[in-house]
């Protein structure tokens, strides 16, 4: 080889590296090119897929009613002079602090004959009438005479059985023992003069009738003295236990006549027994009253009941202690109201078949006045079916259009700002729980899972998506006919559970 040739060599090898250099470039860049070509993860809204018991409910309609009314009426007969109440003012049933002891007794009637005594404090009939906001004050002039002459007969009847009690004054007992006195020294005496004048008797010098007069006086001033001798034993022993125990008792019987007409006072204030709202009056001031007749309305409204009457196909379904959604359409503007199924009434209304349910709602006062009145119309959804054991999807989940519905679950995704892969799965629907739906997989092989995401937007462009990325999350649940279940058993789970 010349050396003219040698140089010629050397530049075609070095043309062959450059050129496979320029290959290797190229191909990187178009690998490049191909991967970011790529679409990015498509955006979309996703919820948990929820498991527990479900139940078809229906929407009844019913009424909001006080928990409980009272007609208020009187227990006198009387005239009405005060009517502390008007329609719409509220009533309590607080304990007032009761008089004290000093402000009732007077120095004069001693405490047995005072009437409101120990005795009654504490006794439901006690508590009863001094509790309560007054509705209305009947004239007491009259009873008030009657307690004040029923006393004075009391202190006189105490007076008398407290004489007994402490027995005879030293005064008494040294009278009676002077009378004894007296009587031995007119005996002495008239005995003196009996064996005097029998002496004179036996010499002739009285008549018979002398002799027997002066022993009769003599015979008479024995008993006399005899008779003075028990009556001063009598005052020096004082009187007898059973004199004593009578004398007791009319004193504690008029003692009960003061109570009885003290009660009888309470009875002319006319008391609220429980908390509430004066929703009508029957009476006025100046009125008369007989015995049982109403004076005013109250209705207990700080916890309200919604009375629904529930379908005897259905009745069976509704259990006590159960919450439900209330709407109250008045107050649309608020969402619907947490209640509880307070009673089942068992008889149902025989021309309506349909059995009365009550749903206990909580109240609010709003400047005085109930914001839930008694009389507004309320919407009520109460289960219609037996609880299954299911799961569910929010309805937006499932793509229809296909010859099958079907749900996007997100694979490996758990979260908000996750990516995953959407994976469809063919379902059969059940019934519907408000905005969500009873789902169950076709193929026995696709299982469901709590808290899997499932597309809720988007899933009508799942076709040819390879990744999603959740910027959205649904944890939005059912307002009724759901009981979500902690333990997840999808063995309970069957196809026939999920049908309506």
């Amino acid at each position: 080889m010349s050396i003219l040739s040698q140089p010629l060599r050397l530049t075609r090898h070095t043309v062959l590296f450059g050129f496979s250099v320029i290959l290797l470039v190229l191909s990187t860049k178009v690998s490049s090119a191909q991967q970011s070509s790529d679409p990015p993860p498509s955006p979309v809204t996703a919820a948990p897929i929820l498991y527990g018991k479900v139940q078809s409910t229906q929407t009844f309609v019913g009424t909001v009613v006080p928990t409980k009314t009272a007609i208020v009426g009187s227990a006198v007969d009387g005239r009405v002079i005060e009517l502390r109440v008007d329609e719409g003012d509220r009533v309590s049933a607080q304990v007032f602090p009761k008089k004290k002891d000093s402000d009732q007794k007077d120095s004069e009637v001693p405490e047995c004959c005072q009437g409101t005594s120990e005795q009654q404090d504490g006794t439901e009939e006690s508590d009863e009438f001094d509790s309560g906001s007054i509705i209305a004050q009947v004239l007491t002039a009259t009873i008030e005479l009657e307690i004040e002459a029923a006393q004075k007969e009391c202190v006189a009847l105490h007076e008398e059985y407290m004489k007994l009690d402490k027995g005879n004054l030293p005064e008494e007992i040294r009278q009676a023992e002077a009378l004894k006195e007296a009587a031995r020294e007119v005996r002495d005496f008239l005995e003196k003069e009996y064996n005097r004048i029998k002496k004179l008797s036996d010499r002739g010098a009285v008549t018979e009738r002398e002799l027997q007069e002066a022993k009769y006086k003599w015979e008479q001033a024995k008993q006399v003295y005899n008779e003075r001798k028990e009556a001063s034993a009598l005052a020096e022993e004082g009187p007898r236990v059973e004199d004593i125990a009578i004398a007791k008792a009319r004193r504690d019987m008029q003692a009960k006549v003061v109570e009885k007409l003290q009660d009888q006072l309470k009875k002319y204030t006319i008391r609220s027994k429980f908390d509430g709202y004066i929703v009508k009056e029957f009476t006025e001031a100046g009125a008369w009253v007989n015995r049982g007749d109403p004076v005013a309305e109250v209705a207990a409204l700080d916890e309200v009941d919604v009375l629904v009457n529930v379908l005897e196909s259905a009745i069976n379904f509704i259990e006590r202690g159960e919450k439900v959604k209330v709407d109250i359409p008045s107050l649309a503007e608020e969402s619907p109201r947490d209640g509880i199924v307070e009673l089942i009434v068992p008889r149902a209304d025989y021309k309506t078949r349909t059995f009365p349910v009550k749903i206990r709602l909580a109240n609010e006062i709003h400047k005085g006045v109930p914001v839930l009145k008694a009389g507004m119309l309320a919407k009520v959804k109460l289960p219609t079916s037996p609880g299954l054991l299911a799961y569910i999807v929010p309805k937006d989940a499932i793509t229809l259009g296909g010859s099958t519905p079907v749900i996007y679950v997100i694979e490996g995704a758990t979260d908000k700002n996750q990516t995953g892969k959407p994976r469809p799965i063919a379902v059969e629907t059940g019934i519907a729980v408000d905005n969500f739906m009873v789902v169950s997989p076709i193929d026995p092989k696709d299982k469901l899972k709590k808290k899997t995401l499932v597309v809720t937007q988007g899933n009508e462009r799942m076709q040819g998506v390879a990744a999603v990325k959740v910027t959205g999350l649904n944890t939005e649940k059912p307002e009724s006919g759901f009981k979500e279940q902690t333990k997840e058993n999808a063995s309970q789970v069957t196809r026939t559970d999920t049908r309506n």
